[in-house]
């Protein structure tokens, strides 16, 4: 005879029928609102039963039966036989146990720090040739390397500026997250420089 304890049962250790049919998993962990590798977090799951076919619900949990944990993408986070998940990548994923015909699952979030912007790109590069009164939109494309090296980042400040407003305008679109600006020419001339930073 296996041990249960009744979740509906006021928690009275009762007798479970060595073949009772698990009928539930429930996940009695609580993930964390995020994870960030290589942070880890210990699953645990439950399995409930009924202690005879005429109980109206699955109030016994049953232990001893093995469960199977999987995760939806192990790019976000992996998880072990015994339920040990280990942050991966930023994302969002599914951890899912299993056990004799049914499962459950819980939602893991994974996040990753951005690295902090070491350099600052335009594109179109240039030089730019504009008429009066033409406009050209430029995006600033901000880099966790030097010389314009290494990942692009997302979400980052960046201010423009000209060295002559005089000759050509530059207008922030409104802190559009992908970094744009557009550039106006006032008069004709030659030489004006347009920079992009990061505060």
């Amino acid at each position: 005879m296996g041990r249960g304890w009744g979740g509906g049962r006021g928690g009275a250790v009762q007798d479970v029928p060595v073949a009772a049919v698990v009928e539930e998993v429930r996940i009695s962990s609580v993930a964390p609102p995020n994870l960030t590798p290589p942070q880890t977090y210990q699953a645990a799951a439950d399995l409930w039963a009924r202690q005879t076919p005429d109980d109206p619900v699955a109030d016994l949990v049953v232990t001893g039966r093995p469960v199977t944990w999987s995760s939806s993408n192990g790019a976000v986070f992996t998880v072990s036989a015994g339920g040990l998940v280990t942050a991966a990548g930023a994302g969002t994923a599914t951890l899912t146990v299993s056990a004799e015909g049914t499962s459950t699952t819980q939602t893991i979030v994974v996040t990753v720090p951005q690295s902090p912007p070491l350099s600052v790109g335009i594109s179109p590069a240039g030089p730019l040739d504009l008429a009066v009164g033409q406009s050209q939109v430029l995006v600033a494309l901000v880099y966790d390397g030097a010389g314009q090296t290494g990942n692009v980042l997302t979400g980052q400040t960046v201010n423009w500026t000209t060295s002559n407003g005089v000759n050509v305008s530059v207008t922030d679109n409104g802190g559009d997250p992908s970094h744009q600006a557009t550039i106006t020419a006032l008069v004709t001339s030659t030489g004006t420089t347009i920079t992009a930073t990061v505060p």
